[in-house]
Order: C-alpha cells, then sequence, then structure tokens
C-alpha cells in the first residue's frame, strides 16, 4: 500500500493559527504547530511558565466518538507521575482513562466540560482542552511533523499494515 509521506503533510493557516494539515486515507486533520503532542494523542500547550493545557488530539476523539461523561479522579495540587491516570472519558465508541503527558501537578479540569461536554470533539484545541497542569513535558513529546510520523505508525498498527 502507498501512503503519503509524513512530508506530503502542508502547513497552512487553519483554525486562525498556524497548523499542518494532515492527511491519510479518509481521516483528515489540522494539528497546530503552537503546541507539543505526546504518543498517547494528547496536546500540550504553554499558557504561563510551566503551566501547560493539555487535550485531546482530533484523532484521540475520532477513536472515542460523541463524549457522553468525564470525571477527573485528581484533585488540584495532585502530584501525578507521567502516565499516571488523571480520570477518565466515556464516548458512544469507546471508555478510556485520561493518563498525565508529562509528570507534574494536577492544577484544575476545564470548567466548561461542566456545561458542555460536547465541546472536547467540537473545538478539541480551543475551548474543549481537558485539564491544566504544571511541569515541564518529557522529551518524547513532539512538534507537529512529528506527531504525524506517530500517527502515521499508529494508523499502520491499526490497519495491519506494518511494511
Amino acid at each position: 500500500m502507498i501512503r503519503p509521506a509524513v512530508d506530503s503533510c502542508l502547513y497552512s493557516r487553519g483554525m486562525n493559527e498556524p497548523s499542518l494539515r494532515y492527511k491519510r486515507a479518509r481521516f483528515i486533520a489540522r494539528f497546530p504547530t503552537d503546541r507539543l503532542y505526546a504518543a498517547s494523542h494528547f496536546w500540550l500547550q504553554e499558557q504561563d511558565s510551566g503551566i501547560w493545557r493539555i487535550g485531546f488530539t482530533s484523532f484521540a476523539m475520532r477513536m472515542l466518538g460523541e463524549p457522553v461523561e468525564l470525571e477527573f479522579k485528581g484533585r488540584p495540587g495532585t502530584h501525578l507521575r507521567r502516565g499516571e491516570m488523571v480520570g477518565w472519558i466515556e464516548g458512544f465508541k469507546a471508555v478510556t482513562d485520561l493518563y498525565a503527558p508529562m509528570a507534574g501537578r494536577f492544577e484544575a479540569g476545564n470548567p466548561r466540560l461542566d456545561l458542555d461536554l460536547g465541546v472536547v470533539k467540537a473545538r478539541p484545541y480551543g475551548e474543549g482542552w481537558l485539564y491544566d497542569m504544571s511541569g515541564a513535558p518529557g522529551g518524547d513529546c513532539v512538534d507537529a511533523r512529528g506527531y504525524a510520523a506517530l500517527l502515521d505508525e499508529t494508523i499502520d498498527r491499526m490497519t495491519g499494515d506494518d511494511s
């Protein structure tokens, strides 16, 4: 199977911010270039010095489906190790745990999600962010181009095209 290389991704100004356009089969997305990405399909964007906003990528939302319930297990001020469970989210397609993509302190969940959980899918890179953490991302977090390469590997595993 011939698939587009990461180099076929295009940089553009979608969503009022610079982004990388990604297309693979029927999956088309834009990944904002002003943030980092984790292999666990979270994005991280620094808000203030050492405070990082964390949300799902559009790929994660496609796998989850429409969100119906969300719960954070930790309270603000809780210290978390990278990979430690932060909470969980249920969608029509799946239920998944939320993990800390970095070591640090859980600051707060997005208060808007109590009123409108659908914004997580509708605006995953904007008002649909999940929570804030303080700390520093690890070296395994990548830019938008690196995330596109990780996504190619993920899609290859899902489709059985590991060649």
